[in-house]
């Protein structure tokens, strides 16, 4: 309790600093994306249905599109990327700027296999594509004035990756009424978040020289490698002989999380050990869809709630930044305190007049389109696609707005998609494209299918 009243005393914004430091670092944990190259060169959406394996991962009420049997091989690679915080000193004032942070390319993939009758579909998923990997170098004011400077020096990397092995059954309604379907995936969540670095206050004397005040170590890690079960439920109907339409909803499991961190005075006679123990929930997904088919043209389009406002979810409920430590005794020797935390305690600077502000995640919308022509001679076909996707990103929100040393990035994101695949014989190759900024997204399809189609009302579209 004393080093509790000194640290909120004497140094209230390096007492935060740990909260403030993982509040921005771990502020996005990415997003769901659809597998597949057919799906990413049209606007990242399947629309209701695109007739190939990889709906099982989709919307399992669209499997009964599609041929008798058919496999479906995804590779491909992708590139992080995301605005940060710059801030440069300007006489005893500083300035305010975003500039872009890229990860280096990363694999991702999936695979699916589906089985089809008149009425029923099967389908087996194994999808690696969600995943972010990027790390940075801080070296920058956090606040300056003619009396007081705070300088960040700090190193810090995060890579996130979801597995999912799924299974999904649709089956067609008696009189063709629609399809109803549900997959059921086990999710597997890592997480791997490692930050350290420095912070200084430096004080002015009366000659307008700064000297160094205090100077603070921290260190904080994260380690998540769990499997979950989630589920997907949807359904499919035909108004028109030439519409599909869907709707879906995809509930992500939870996974425990431990967050450690630490802090302490250069000369360690002060030290702060925390541990978090809390929860991440990936976000939950509500949308519909419709495929439109104009002779040798097919139009897709998909809008939906990405629902992320409880990624960071607390062990126990509580009032905001209101989440009182258990002390934990350190070994003997030892100087300083330990906590056992049941929430998360992300927070941004404090701000003059204001205090602490909190943080919390915002829910996302997702608007999706994409058109595809075919043409067709002999037996060779061949597509051109392209699209576009704006993403409102679920991102972390600060409270107060005006806090200007928490910086969230780019909240919406406008991707650009294109692709194209041909088939010969009983062979499709697809490939798509996606770019927003300089982050982008490449997959190449292979699939291999029967040549006859599913004799269902909802036979194939392709």
């Amino acid at each position: 309790m004393i080093l509790a009243a000194w640290l909120g005393a004497s140094l209230p914004a390096a007492a935060f600093a740990q909260g403030q430091y993982t509040a921005e670092e771990l502020r996005d944990l990415g997003r769901p994306v659809t597998p597949g190259a057919l799906a990413l060169s049209l606007g990242g959406t399947r629309g209701s249905g695109l007739g190939d394996a990889s709906d099982a991962a989709f919307n399992p009420a669209t499997l009964v599109l599609g041929p008798r049997a058919d496999a479906v091989v995804s590779l491909g690679g992708f590139r992080y990327g995301r605005q940060e915080l710059q801030r440069t000193l300007r006489g005893v004032d500083f300035t305010d700027s975003l500039v872009p942070v890229l990860g280096g390319v990363k694999p991702i993939g999936s695979g699916a296999v589906a089985f089809r009758t008149p009425r029923f579909g099967i389908g087996v998923t194994y999808d690696a594509v969600s995943r972010l990997d990027y790390a940075r170098d801080v070296d920058r004011v956090r606040w300056a004035s003619a009396f007081q400077r705070l300088i960040d020096d700090r190193e810090w990397s995060l890579d996130v990756q979801h597995q999912r092995i799924g299974a999904a059954f649709a089956a067609v309604l008696p009189g063709h009424l629609a399809s109803v379907g549900i997959a059921l995936h086990a999710d597997r969540l890592r997480i791997h978040y490692e930050g350290r670095g420095s912070n200084s206050e430096l004080l002015t004397t009366g000659t307008g020289q700064f000297f160094a005040d205090t100077t603070l170590d921290n260190e904080a890690h994260l380690d998540v490698d769990t499997w979950n079960l989630g589920v997907t439920l949807g359904a499919m109907m035909q108004p028109h002989p030439r519409v599909d339409v869907g709707v879906r909803y995809v509930r992500e499991p939870r996974a425990r999380v431990d967050l450690h961190d630490w802090w302490a005075r250069r000369d360690r006679l002060h030290q702060l050990f925390s541990d978090t123990n809390a929860f991440v929930d990936p976000p939950d997904l509500v949308t519909a869809g419709a495929t439109v088919r104009f002779g040798r043209l097919r139009v897709v389009g998909e809008a939906g709630a990405v629902l992320a406002a409880q990624t960071f979810r607390d062990a126990v409920a509580g009032a905001p930044n209101s989440c009182p430590g258990t002390p934990v005794p350190l070994p003997s020797g030892t100087p300083g305190a330990a906590y056992d935390y049941p929430c998360w305690r992300l927070f941004t600077a404090p701000v003059a007049g204001v205090g602490l502000g909190g943080v919390a995640m915002s829910n996302g919308a997702d608007v999706r389109i994409g058109a595809e022509r075919a043409w067709h001679s002999g037996p060779v076909s061949w597509w051109l696609r392209g699209g576009v996707s704006r993403e409102a990103a679920a991102v972390l929100q600060t409270f107060p707005p005006t806090d200007l040393a928490f910086v969230p990035p780019d909240g919406d994101r406008t991707w650009v998609h294109a692709g194209g695949g041909i088939r010969l014989g009983r062979t499709i190759t697809d490939v798509g494209l996606a770019k927003w900024q300089r982050q982008y997204r490449v997959l190449i399809d292979v699939r291999l299918s029967t040549d006859r189609d599913s004799p269902s009302l909802y036979g194939s579209r392709r």
